[in-house]
């Protein structure tokens, strides 16, 4: 029976898993497509999949997530500014000149981060051979990221600038992802596994965070308004609504996913998940939107 309940729970995770993969990479195409179609989406998309995340918990499990709170207030604290300020510069730096192929080999530092955070926080022990892996992964990003330095600054000075800055913020995002999914982890451990808490209250309490942005996010609804129309069981929609709305399903699967997997595997486990899906989100783009990568973006990108 015991052996019974053990496969249960791993064919469970490998289903989560799956959806994970499939979520996640979805909603990396449609931020793609609006970062392209839209001067700065970043906080539009941000704030609702933040909505979402705060409206499926409350309608699914009401009791336990409000009335039954396990974890105190002060936890969320460290966990709602990282949250925030992750989601927020990681979605803004693909319109500072970072091309999608290029931000998902660069997000791949996160095994790199996490292993520092790891051992600086829970001081884990890891095998050589992990070291030596995560070496070659780093020096592969190094490189791409050299490449694509060298083609940007070939277009102008302000362009390198931009990309300069956007580099800083994905630099941000891999820690600051690193040092969340540890903090998760940590409360975890000590208060159980209440994942849908967790994704209620940390989204919750950082919604207020938006109105700095408040502007941004009322240009890109004009934006998406005056996007091209097609014919959506007979009316005529702006297709950017209809990636939005596809947006926002696939937006909660990513993230309800993620946080399950936080509650039942290691950050280090989870951040390898997460490198799998960049590398399936690297190939769906470049199939997509035919990036031109050269011979040498294609030698890292397959080591």
């Amino acid at each position: 029976m015991q052996l019974w309940c053990y496969n249960k729970g791993r064919n469970v995770n490998v289903a989560v898993l799956i959806l994970m993969l499939g979520c996640c990479c979805g909603t990396c195409i449609i931020v793609e497509v609006y970062a392209k179609e839209v001067s700065n989406p970043a906080a539009f998309l941000t704030f609702f999949s933040y909505v979402t995340a705060i409206t499926f918990p409350l309608v699914t499990n009401f009791r336990k997530t409000v009335s039954e709170r396990k974890i105190p207030v002060k936890c969320y604290v460290t966990l709602v500014i990282l949250e925030y300020s992750v989601n927020l510069f990681s979605s803004m730096s693909l319109s500072f000149h970072i091309d999608m192929p290029v931000y998902l080999v660069l997000k791949s530092g996160n095994l790199v981060a996490n292993m520092i955070v790891s051992k600086l926080t829970f001081q884990r022990r890891y095998p050589n051979y992990k070291y030596y892996s995560v070496t070659l992964v780093t020096t592969g990003i190094f490189l791409l990221a050299k490449t694509s330095a060298d083609s940007v600054t070939s277009e102008n000075m302000q362009s390198f600038q931009e990309w300069s800055a956007g580099v800083v913020m994905v630099t941000y995002c891999l820690f600051g992802g690193a040092v969340l999914g540890v903090v998760q982890e940590s409360i975890y451990q000590q208060y159980g596994k209440h994942k849908d808490e967790l994704l209620f209250y940390t989204h919750l309490f950082g919604l207020p965070g938006f109105y700095v942005v408040k502007d941004s996010i009322y240009q890109t609804i004009l934006e998406v308004n005056n996007s091209k129309a097609l014919l959506y069981y007979g009316i005529y929609v702006p297709h950017l609504w209809i990636l939005f709305g596809m947006f926002l399903v696939l937006s909660i699967g990513c993230i309800r996913s993620i946080y399950h997997l936080l509650s039942e595997w290691s950050s280090l486990s989870v951040t390898m998940a997460m490198t799998i899906r960049r590398f399936l989100s690297l190939l769906v783009s470049i199939y997509v939107f035919s990036y031109p990568l050269t011979y040498t973006s294609n030698k890292i990108c397959i080591r």
